[in-house]
């Protein structure tokens, strides 16, 4: 079922005035629209987040639709380019552009209605923010990557360091900003809102979901009944974080090392799907900009073909099971060639 599905759902019954997080009235929603589901495509994202579904939610669906699919390839597009120039990549943006949508996660965004670019606008935004020391800016892009914060367990603990120790409060308190405007318009829009949410998140545990973490992953080995074993990456990936920065933070530039830390990231998710992926575009694009630098053309050839492998890949796991956890391994292969590639430059 494309995603969008529920999020235009749950976006026009807040418009309503309706409780968006009420399964039933998005199951009848979807099945007004044709969806054959039995179970209805909720959407677990918290109520300050919402409000960015509204204008979408406001037109007729399959209008929204692809105002929406459009929106997450712009978005996408955009942060490639701007990623690119901050790397500081000598070819063309273009080139940025086509090595992202190459990439199978930014392709399954759009095709899944997901939103994916919204992340990947905030860790864009906020790396570029930072480094021009606008910090309630950068917190403001920080705000978006509350979407689906357990993506970014590591990357969150860092930035929470890395503020204190520099006394960059700014970015702390624009990421608050952020929240608050969200807050108050889903408040402003349906008051009870909150309970809800509440009520919804305590019946509504992703225990049950196969999805493309290696968390996941190590959950099946070990016993699929224990969902905790799912968080134990979180907190291997949590511990490296600290250590990394208190390593390095006499010397921390975010442009440096949010190519790794978002990869790091990703492997430490409790759960998260292929399309949520998309979040490794940063240490894609870090790769292929050192690649840019290397003498040994014979390397930057292998590199190249194995990067279009990785992809071929994923599309036909893609297509033969779906967004599961046979993926578990692609943040692994994205990580090593990053590494692999570092230490050759």
């Amino acid at each position: 079922m494309n995603d969008f599905l529920s999020y235009w759902a749950v976006g026009r019954l807040l418009l309503e005035g309706g409780n968006p997080y009420d399964v039933g009235s998005i199951l009848e929603l979807q099945r007004e629209l044709g969806s054959r589901f039995v179970e209805p495509g909720v959407v677990r994202n918290p109520p300050w987040t919402l409000p960015l579904l509204l204008p979408f939610a406001a037109l007729p669906f399959g209008t929204g639709w692809y105002a929406w699919a459009a929106a997450q390839v712009v978005l996408i597009g955009l942060c490639a380019a701007t990623l690119w120039k901050l790397f500081e990549g000598e070819a063309r943006p273009a080139v940025a552009t086509a090595l992202t949508f190459l990439f199978p996660p930014a392709v399954f965004v759009a095709l899944g209605g997901q939103i994916g670019g919204v992340l990947l606008l905030g860790l864009t935004g906020f790396t570029v923010a930072v480094e021009k020391r606008r910090d309630f800016v950068a917190g403001l892009f920080l705000s978006l990557l509350t979407l689906k914060p357990h993506l970014l367990l590591p990357f969150g603990v860092v930035v929470l360091l890395w503020s204190w120790r520099e006394r960059r409060f700014k970015a702390l308190l624009g990421a608050a900003a952020g929240v608050a405007v969200g807050c108050a318009i889903a408040l402003w829009i349906q008051p009870g809102i909150y309970g809800q949410y509440l009520e919804f998140a305590r019946a509504e545990v992703p225990e049950e979901d196969v999805v493309s973490t290696p968390g996941a992953a190590l959950r099946q080995i070990i016993g699929f009944r224990h969902f905790w074993i799912q968080w134990v990456p979180a907190a291997l990936g949590i511990a490296w974080a600290v250590s990394r920065y208190f390593r390095r933070m006499n010397v921390w530039s975010w442009k440096s090392e949010i190519p790794q830390l978002v990869a790091i990231s990703w492997l430490a998710a409790p759960y998260g799907w292929v399309y949520d992926m998309v979040i490794l575009v940063p240490t894609v694009l870090d790769g292929a900009v050192r690649l840019e630098h290397l003498d040994d053309r014979a390397f930057v050839r292998k590199a190249f073909v194995a990067y279009l492998l990785l992809c071929l890949i994923v599309w036909t796991q893609q297509l033969v099971f779906g967004s599961g956890v046979a993926h578990a391994w692609v943040g692994f292969a994205v990580l090593g060639g990053w590494l692999s590639i570092r230490i050759r430059t």
